[in-house]
């Protein structure tokens, strides 16, 4: 069992910039949706959308920080599709927007 869950964090660490939803989770673990929900709140006490969540902010916290690129190219590289998303998502999470992380890094 941990094992299963040690390769699915393993598999959103790898590919959180691209589209993760749960059919395709659900596919690469051979699991229903359904069960793959329970299963991931089960071991790690927090819904799947919400560590995918943590998984893209913490790496657009990395790059807002490190890198040069604009704010949009950051929400893209992290598998937002808008930049409004972004926006909502890492406000959402940190209680500020990206502009504001930046400036405060």
């Amino acid at each position: 069992d941990q094992m299963d869950i040690d390769q699915l964090l393993r598999y959103i660490s790898i590919n959180y910039g691209s589209k993760l939803s749960l059919d395709i989770l659900a596919a690469n673990m051979h699991l229903s949706r359904e069960y793959l929900c329970r299963y991931f709140k089960k071991h790690t006490g927090k819904t799947i959308f919400d560590y995918i969540r943590e998984v893209r902010i913490a790496q657009a916290k990395h790059l807002l920080r490190t890198s040069s690129h604009t704010i949009a190219d950051v929400g893209i590289l992290c598998g937002y599709p808008s930049v409004s998303s972004f926006q909502r998502a890492f406000r959402a999470e940190e209680g500020m927007s990206p502009g504001e992380f930046r400036e405060n890094a």
